[in-house]
């Protein structure tokens, strides 16, 4: 009877063993789809945001040839603003016992800024917020030297967890009526009695 419980109890450990096996593996694999899935997304967005660039300049030839505009018609929609992308491993961070949620508000508090809490001096409410000195965020090495704290009170660099990777997007992305706008300005003075005026933007759309 003793031996008969042992085996079963050898059965139900091995089985356990062999569950958390595939359940690591297909952690693994739903992590490297969502990873393929991002870098797909990245190259679709930087192709649409290189259309929308191309018609936005279209767009502007085309109002410039306008008698009215004389040539004064710029776009203000630009594709290839430089930003910098922070991916942080989700693996590693859970490997170290961090916080997903710590380490994105260690990174907003030191670059951004947080607020703490409001204080009273005099007749005043005063707001205080924590935010690093200009010095120390001046480049992505600067993101790269900050620390996050883990749950076993740990300080784990940054640059441990998280990636960052130049790229250039559009800053902005203006809809209306479902539409992409690229909006555009004239400075013709002759323009004030067209359409387009130098203080209200003129608008070209394309879907998306």
């Amino acid at each position: 009877m003793q031996r008969t419980q042992f085996n079963r109890t050898q059965q139900l450990v091995s089985q356990g063993a062999i569950a958390r096996e595939q359940s690591d593996i297909a952690r693994n694999n739903l992590q490297t789809a969502i990873a393929d899935l991002q870098a797909a997304e990245k190259q679709v967005a930087a192709a649409r945001a290189a259309v929308r660039q191309g018609q936005a300049n279209i767009r502007q030839a085309q109002a410039n040839q306008k008698p009215t505009l004389k040539g004064g018609v710029f776009t203000q929609f630009i594709a290839s603003t430089p930003q910098f992308q922070i991916d942080f491993d989700r693996t590693r961070l859970e490997a170290l016992n961090i916080d997903f949620q710590q380490a994105v508000s260690t990174l907003s508090a030191a670059i951004g800024s947080q607020y703490v809490n409001d204080f009273t001096l005099g007749q005043r409410t005063y707001r205080v917020y924590v935010q690093a000195d200009a010095n120390y965020r001046r480049s992505p090495d600067d993101i790269r030297r900050l620390y996050v704290r883990s749950a076993n009170n740990q300080m784990v660099s940054l640059s441990e967890v998280a990636k960052i990777t130049p790229t250039t997007d559009p800053s902005v992305i203006s809809h209306y009526n479902g539409f992409l706008l690229s909006p555009s300005s004239s400075s013709s003075p002759s323009s004030r009695s067209s359409p387009i005026s130098p203080t209200v933007p003129y608008i070209t759309r394309g879907k998306d």
